[in-house]
């Protein structure tokens, strides 16, 4: 599931813990650059707590609500599942963490390896050539001449 974010809503303060149904968090969602709704997994299965920091950002949850109510259904296996905001908000936090963990990986292999990534890879997708730093101009030459100049993209 990918979902549009059409308010640019930023999750920041991230904080995760293990429970035994899986894992919490609880974290902010930025808009506009301040923190204007709180969201709470506990991690026990339940729903997720999606609440306005205060009253003066509540339009902007009520917007956001009323944003994932017009999303289309999608099929869970076989079965038609409007999306909810706790769904939503779970998404916006998953791929926080996923990108929060591939720039994590590009910073580690960028220490021994040139990263780039091709246009039909993945999002959170890299290829490295080991390298040194110094070599790095040779590993560009190299992708030149076999992608093409600008068929490749280095992270």
């Amino acid at each position: 599931m990918n979902y549009a974010n059409p308010l640019n809503l930023k999750v920041v303060s991230l904080k995760t813990w293990n429970t035994d149904d899986g894992g919490g968090y609880q974290c902010f969602l930025e808009h506009n650059g301040v923190k204007a709704i709180e969201v709470h997994n506990d991690g026990n299965g339940g729903e997720i707590q999606v609440r306005a920091i205060n009253i003066k950002h509540q339009s902007v949850l009520n917007e956001l609500s009323a944003f994932v109510k017009r999303l289309p259904a999608e099929d869970f296996e076989g079965t038609m599942l409007d999306i909810s905001l706790d769904m939503y908000v779970d998404e916006l936090v998953s791929d926080a963490e996923n990108n929060k963990r591939f720039t994590a990986m590009v910073a580690r292999n960028k220490k021994k390896a040139f990263v780039f990534r091709l246009p039909e890879d993945g999002v959170h997708e890299l290829r490295t050539i080991k390298c040194t730093p110094a070599q790095h101009p040779q590993a560009v030459a190299l992708l030149d001449k076999k992608y093409g100049a600008g068929k490749w993209a280095a992270l």
